[in-house]
């Protein structure tokens, strides 16, 4: 994510508010990202193809990774011989540092749509398949 971008931060945390998850635990916040990762890449899949979208979720994860010293230490903490996935590891997090972590992520994917498609047409890939109405930041900083 591009340092002092506040409007992927907020359209983040605005797409992981209106995730249709149980709670606001860790393993609810890990299953938001999921889904929204899920279905944007879906949508994304027809314009891209499946590895180029596979490709931006990686991507977000790897930015998120060099930026986030709480993901960086709870990964430092599992052996090389038991790997695993930031989405699984936010479980682990206080429900505070998870939010953090959920948001830093979901931001890092919102940036990614937007350098390589275009804000016009990220918006719309997003409005496919997320809850996104007009009260969406990306969509009131675009106008």
């Amino acid at each position: 994510m591009r340092p002092g971008n506040t409007t992927h931060v907020d359209c983040a945390k605005w797409l992981l508010a209106r995730q249709e998850v149980a709670g606001e635990g860790p393993s609810e916040l890990a299953r938001a990202v999921h889904r929204i990762y899920d279905d944007v890449s879906a949508e994304l899949t027809p314009i891209l193809g499946a590895t180029a979208a596979s490709a931006m979720v990686a991507t977000s994860v790897k930015l998120t990774r060099l930026d986030c010293e709480e993901l960086n230490a709870v990964e430092a903490r599992h052996s090389r011989a038991e790997p695993r996935e930031p989405l699984e590891l936010l479980a682990e997090f206080e429900p505070a540092v998870a939010l953090h972590v959920a948001t830093r992520l979901s931001a890092n994917f919102v940036g990614l749509l937007v350098d390589f498609l275009g804000e016009s047409l990220a918006l719309r890939l997003l409005k496919a398949k997320l809850p996104v109405d007009d009260d969406f930041p990306m969509q009131s900083a675009s106008q």
